[in-house]
């Protein structure tokens, strides 16, 4: 009979483990190989280039404006107007490329703002809009709402 008191301690395995950071990487990739081929993984992809490449163009856009006002050495840094400019560059590029990433892990929060941002342009239709915004913007809607099934 052992006594109340006695430490067991398990037994020690035979070879340390080491972590492998490419085994985690290759199980991202074929995580995400099996999620491009759920139903409606082209159109979702497709859906998230758009806000990725947007994001990334309004991001662009964010720093060569600021470039830009720090070569002309013009005293405009007082002005209200530039720095709600540069928070709305700032906040849009931000919502995008989140738009993207939700969309990419088929989160409906994901669809559900790009559904917002693409009725929001098709909305503002009368205040001079190019043929294209129209264009691009009900056909994301078509393809958003095309997929909205397939997302978690």
């Amino acid at each position: 009979m052992r006594s109340r008191f006695t430490l067991v301690t398990p037994p020690e395995p035979a070879e340390p483990v080491y972590y492998d950071a490419r085994y985690e990487m290759e199980l991202a990739q074929e995580e995400a190989a099996l999620r491009d081929q759920l139903p409606g993984g082209g159109r979702i992809r497709l859906v998230a280039g758009y806000f990725s490449v947007i994001g990334w163009l309004m991001l662009a856009g964010l720093g060569f404006s600021s470039i830009a006002m720090l070569m002309t050495l013009v005293d405009h840094w007082r002005e209200l107007r530039i720095w709600e400019g540069y928070a709305m560059l700032g906040l849009t590029s931000w919502a995008s490329l989140y738009t993207a990433r939700l969309l990419r892990q088929r989160r409906r929060a994901g669809g559900f703002t790009a559904m917002l941002g693409f009725t929001a342009t098709l909305a503002s239709v009368g205040h001079g809009l190019s043929t294209a915004s129209i264009v691009t913007s009900a056909v994301g809607l078509c393809l958003t709402a095309s997929v909205w099934k397939h997302l978690e």
